[in-house]
């Protein structure tokens, strides 16, 4: 093989190689934007849960005082006298 075709021969070696990280470059890309988006969909389902969740202790908490004042009225009015 003379240098011609030696050179030839590692310039299609090279161009193929390219190509492969170019692909597999394409590839990581849109893994990336695949990812973002699941993420995305994640901190939507997240905060939507951590709002539930502050509800829900909210409640429990007016739900305690209300049955707090109730138990004090009731101990006041009827035990203490």
């Amino acid at each position: 093989m003379n240098p011609a075709e030696k050179s030839a021969d590692n310039t299609d070696t090279l161009i193929l190689l390219v190509g492969r990280m170019d692909g597999k470059l394409d590839m990581l890309l849109t893994r990336d934007k695949e990812q973002d988006a699941k993420i995305a969909a994640h901190d939507e389902r997240i905060s939507a849960l951590e709002n539930d969740r502050a509800k829900i202790l909210g409640i429990w908490a007016a739900v305690s005082v209300g049955l707090g004042w109730l138990g004090d009225h009731l101990f006041t009015t009827f035990w203490t006298k």
